[in-house]
């Protein structure tokens, strides 16, 4: 998730906060902001996207061949998958960590997010998988499959 440098930034800051910034700001300063504030901002950014993507012919590339790279694969019958994520936003020195349930059928279980104030991306990384299998314990949830962008967390 973290892996270019430029100037001092990681890659994940370059690129804009898909809410405007609504979404640091409820995250990371528990602020919540207008829902028609955020789709305004969703509106823009989804404009600004697609505008890059012809600009570079990802348009007419193959879709199945760039769908594998983002695909979310669903687990097998009788299993839940956990995708968790953590972050870190350098302005204000803060991570935090989120994540969410599916079943074999794609359907939306549970989700979860946590600020988690100063503390490295590895341990947003590992208190997400942690909170992760205590919901699942807590739920019943017997056959869990855990996917994180960090290979090291897992």
């Amino acid at each position: 998730m973290l892996k270019g440098k430029r100037s001092g930034l990681t890659t994940l800051e370059w690129v804009p906060p898909l809410f405007g910034g609504c979404e640091i700001k409820l995250v990371f300063e528990g602020k919540a902001t207008d829902p028609r504030v955020a789709v305004s901002h969703i509106r823009a950014r989804t404009r600004d996207i697609i505008k890059a993507m012809k600009k570079t012919n990802l348009l007419k590339r193959n879709h199945n061949s760039l769908g594998n790279l983002i695909r979310w694969h669903q687990p097998q019958e009788h299993y839940v998958k956990i995708n968790v994520d953590g972050s870190y936003f350098s302005q204000c020195d803060s991570a935090s960590y989120g994540g969410i349930f599916r079943d074999h059928m794609e359907r939306f279980m549970k989700v979860f997010s946590c600020n988690l104030g100063n503390c490295t991306i590895m341990h947003a990384e590992l208190w997400g998988i942690i909170k992760g299998h205590q919901i699942a314990v807590a739920n019943d949830f017997q056959n869990i499959i855990v996917e994180s962008d960090s290979p090291m967390a897992l």
